[in-house]
């Protein structure tokens, strides 16, 4: 009689044994939930969910494109259509777990990444592309919802090569405008507020002596050398002020202006 008992006790046992690893992995996979829904708004969108897009659409058992709670928990239940045939028999494979850039960067713990924090290897996107407001630092907001591609602060970053938030004359490359032309301070550095609100056209408009001094300035290094000087009514010397051997954009200007000047008095 006592080896009967000690056998059904045995038993009910073993079909217990996987009602409470269910268990378990159900309440993992809660906290988890808990953890990847950053907004807190009850479902996990595909950026969240942070794994292989296959296996999300296959756990979004109603197709609307975010994952809730009860799909995630009891993933590829009986009923969704989108579930691949239960042939598997081995464990559960966990999607890797999401890694919080953002506060792996933010050492100090204040809420903010500065570029003394930034990490490029870690980010989304370059660092001016994410501070939005240009005021030199990066919030939790601005690091989940870079600007676009597209946009200016995205070339900006894409020119400021060595990360330091500002673009010398050798990295320099490509745009429409010379240097001197976008740095307005002429601090021979070009910051992010220059670069975005830099002069439409160039300098102030199509037809004007800054627009000229980009055509002439056909390596666009901010400055003229003689092989660039073609078809001005002014010698090369005549506005070369200084005798350096190159004409900036404040001489050309001046120079032109005031022989215009002279040239309509008399």
């Amino acid at each position: 009689m006592r080896i009967h008992w000690m056998g059904a006790v045995a038993a009910a046992a073993a079909l217990l044994a996987p009602v409470g690893a269910m268990a378990q992995v159900s309440a993992a996979r809660e906290q988890t939930f808990r953890e990847r829904d950053k907004n807190h708004d009850g479902v996990l969108t595909l950026e969240e969910y942070g794994g292989h897009p296959g296996n999300f659409h296959a756990m979004d058992a109603n197709g609307d494109g975010v994952l809730s709670r009860d799909e995630f928990v009891n993933r590829y239940r009986e009923g969704n259509e989108n579930a691949p045939p239960a042939v598997s028999t081995g464990p559960l494979v966990e999607a890797p777990p999401i890694v919080d850039a953002f506060a792996q960067m933010d050492r100090n713990r204040d809420n903010v990444i500065t570029r003394s924090e930034w990490r490029s290897d870690m980010a989304p996107a370059s660092f001016a592309r994410l501070d939005r407001n240009h005021d030199g630092v990066v919030t939790r907001d601005e690091f989940a919802n870079p600007l676009p591609l597209g946009s200016a602060e995205a070339r900006f970053g894409d020119l400021d090569l060595n990360g330091n938030g500002i673009i010398d004359r050798n990295e320099w490359r490509g745009e429409a405008l010379s240097f001197d032309a976008v740095d307005r301070n002429r601090d021979n550095r070009v910051t992010v507020d220059e670069y975005v609100n830099q002069p439409t056209g160039y300098g102030y408009g199509q037809g004007t002596l800054q627009s000229r001094f980009a055509q002439l300035d056909r390596n666009h290094n901010g400055v003229i050398n003689r092989g660039e000087w073609r078809g001005e009514t002014l010698s090369f010397d005549a506005v070369d002020r200084n005798g350096d051997n190159r004409i900036t954009l404040d001489e050309y200007v001046n120079q032109t202006t005031r022989s215009s000047t002279a040239t309509t008095t008399a």
